[in-house]
């Protein structure tokens, strides 16, 4: 998948109202314009009784932050917390856009070099040509490594807050 995005499971020995009570203790649920400037608490969004929706609260920008959804349920006698990560939908969007294009433009390149070979085209390379390769793997790797930084973070954050182990 070009954009990323992480699926996983937690389970925890606590019952689903506890999981509930802790997110929501733990994610200031209040709406703001500036939510890093508001309270002590490191994550913002919505909590539910069997569900979530949260992001960090950073002071720097991150356009890749991920946007955690959870759905939480009983599951033999334990609770299962089902995790979906992904950046914001329209950062999601923006990043689809450029690397189909950048793809596209790779692609195209790549079709002009075979053709130049196969006609024993003497032709002096030109390294600007690499100029669609090189936005493909700088849009992917800024979108990737920004993306898993934060979301190594919020992993560790609710397998700590929730004592679950991934499954």
């Amino acid at each position: 998948m070009l954009v990323p995005f992480e699926k996983y499971s937690l389970i925890t020995s606590i019952s689903p109202e506890e999981v509930h009570d802790r997110l929501a203790a733990s994610v200031d649920t209040s709406k703001s314009l500036f939510h890093a400037s508001r309270g002590n608490k490191s994550y913002y969004g919505q909590v539910s009784q069997f569900s979530f929706k949260i992001q960090r609260k950073i002071t720097y920008r991150n356009s890749f932050l991920p946007v955690v959804k959870g759905q939480v349920s009983s599951f033999a006698g334990q609770t299962r917390i089902d995790i979906q990560m992904r950046p914001h939908v329209a950062v999601s969007v923006f990043m689809l856009v450029w690397l189909t294009f950048t793809g596209i433009a790779c692609i195209a390149v790549s079709l002009v070099l075979i053709q130049r070979l196969m006609n024993s085209d003497d032709t002096k390379f030109n390294p600007a040509l690499l100029t669609p390769y090189a936005m493909f793997i700088f849009g992917y790797a800024l979108v990737t490594f920004g993306f898993k930084s934060e979301s190594k973070i919020a992993k560790k954050f609710l397998a700590d807050l929730l004592e679950g182990r991934k499954q």
